[in-house]
């Protein structure tokens, strides 16, 4: 069923045309409220999988777009280091519990995320706070070969086309809309001649589902690099992250009343990226 197709077309074609002409820079015309999903690595299948939940959101323009997380979160990893473990309970295996839960947490991506991408280019521009510290990214985003079939289905009261593709190490299968005339999508995904309101691998571990789309953006946002932070090489920031977790995994360990085993490496969360790093 198409709800309100035309209106909303219409709708979508005035936001362009207006910002066309009014807007000497690229500034946000749409916004788009992603979950986004990810699973634990100590789940074996995909019938039993647990997920790493949290709320991102597009904001795109003519030419550049911007997926970032909430605001309120980038302070959260310094948050979380400062938490500490109440070992005095009886159940020894929930004390465990609590210290993996807390690790996981910090175990993937940076509390603080932020991506910028113009659509004709491959690079991309990365904010990321991680351990209370800032970080700059620059990182190089080779086209994705995408299948479009003709098979559709309604998301968000939009007509959708399916896609599928690989990037970075997982197949991924992508629903997009031409009604929106944008080739952005969430995270590092794009290319299509349309925005991806839906996309998930082909083992479930990743998932990203557009739950609200505002036209035009409730914001004015100026989508330009204005990030600040410690330029590294992807290869660095993954290097960094995976030292910090093992620093905050032996200090967990060595708080921890005696007696408790800890089994961290079940509660980390998936990498969205699995390709080598270069």
């Amino acid at each position: 069923m198409k709800i309100c197709r035309g209106v909303i077309c219409a709708l979508i074609t005035i936001i362009f045309s207006f910002t066309a002409l009014a807007q000497p820079a690229d500034t946000a015309i749409g916004k788009i409220i992603y979950r986004e999903q990810l699973a634990y690595s100590g789940d074996s299948n995909t019938t039993g999988l647990t997920y790493f939940t949290k709320t991102m959101y597009l904001y795109f323009g003519r030419s550049t777009a911007i997926y970032q997380s909430e605001a309120v979160d980038y302070k959260a990893s310094k948050r979380v280091l400062n938490q500490g473990v109440d070992s005095n309970k009886v159940d020894k295996n929930e004390v465990a519990k609590q210290v993996e839960d807390r690790l996981a947490s910090v175990s993937l991506p940076p509390s603080g995320t932020q991506y910028l991408k113009n659509y004709n280019s491959d690079q991309l521009a990365i904010h990321q706070t991680a351990f209370g510290e800032e970080f700059l990214i620059a990182d190089t985003v080779t086209a994705i070969k995408w299948n479009i079939t003709a098979e559709t289905k309604e998301i968000a009261s939009f007509e959708c086309r399916k896609a599928t593709g690989t990037f970075r190490g997982r197949n991924y299968t992508a629903w997009f809309t031409t009604d929106i005339p944008v080739s952005a999508g969430p995270w590092k995904l794009g290319g299509l001649p349309g925005l991806i309101l839906q996309a998930e691998d082909d083992k479930k571990q990743v998932t990203f589902t557009a739950v609200k789309i505002n036209l035009p953006s409730p914001e004015t946002l100026s989508l330009s690099n204005n990030f600040t932070g410690k330029k590294v090489s992807r290869e660095q920031f993954r290097k960094f992250t995976a030292q910090k977790q093992k620093d905050r995994e032996k200090m967990a360990a060595a708080n921890t009343t005696p007696g408790i085993k800890l089994n961290v490496a079940t509660r980390k969360i998936v990498a969205l990226e699995l390709d080598p790093v270069l």
